[in-house]
């Protein structure tokens, strides 16, 4: 959850005017903006007291954040905060938020290549699908998996709840298709280790599938 609302909010301060200063040789981005319009953005409806208080506290836990990089021996100790700097005040009607970003984590491009709809999420399952279709891309290999059987076991769900899941993982993998992101070819390990190689994927696939196996386009 804490890295969706990371790359939730990264994607969102880059659309928010940059004051670029440096501190030694490190690079930030001062930025500006009200905490309605981040609440908005995130999807939330209904802004009250108790939201208001929650987004808050979020931001605050963003200077949690391990350093960016971080060297230590003999001669040398040098850390690079991801967020030195958050400052947040009620100025007249509206709560102002004002923060530094490091360059370094603002400029990344990677996770950012993703739909916007995966800035925002539905739902729990929604979001953890989300969470583990990210988890599987960014790591190295081209061949990426997705390990749907142990997905669904973590749910304690109906059969009509599951098959709902299911054509979820379905939109969401076409999302990322029609992006670009991935290539319209799956390799779907079944029970007894049987292989189907397929170009789309449905709903009655994806409940036969103990992994499925997508392609990462470069």
């Amino acid at each position: 959850m804490k890295i969706f609302t990371l790359l939730q909010f990264i994607a969102f301060t880059r659309s928010k005017k940059c004051t670029e200063v440096e501190i030694y040789d490190q690079k930030y981005c001062l930025i500006q903006f009200t905490l309605k319009e981040y609440m908005e953005f995130s999807g939330v409806k209904t802004i009250n007291q108790y939201q208001r208080n929650k987004f808050i506290k979020l931001f605050y836990s963003f200077q949690k954040t391990e350093p960016l990089i971080s060297h230590f021996d003999d001669a040398h100790f040098q850390s690079i905060l991801t967020f030195p700097y958050i400052d947040i005040q009620k100025q007249t009607n509206s709560w102002v938020v004002k923060l530094a970003i490091s360059k370094l984590l603002s400029n990344y491009p990677y996770p950012f290549a993703f739909p916007n709809t995966f800035l925002t999420y539905k739902n729990v399952y929604d979001l953890q699908i989300k969470l583990k279709l990210v988890e599987a891309i960014v790591t190295v290999p081209l061949e990426k998996v997705f390990y749907v059987e142990v997905f669904l076991q973590r749910f304690n769900l109906s059969t009509s709840k599951k098959t709902t899941i299911k054509k979820n993982i379905v939109e969401i993998f076409s999302q990322l298709q029609v992006a670009g992101i991935i290539k319209n070819h799956y390799r779907l390990i079944k029970k007894f280790e049987q292989v189907e190689q397929v170009n789309a994927l449905t709903h009655l696939l994806v409940g036969q599938a103990s992994r499925i196996y997508f392609y990462e386009n470069i």
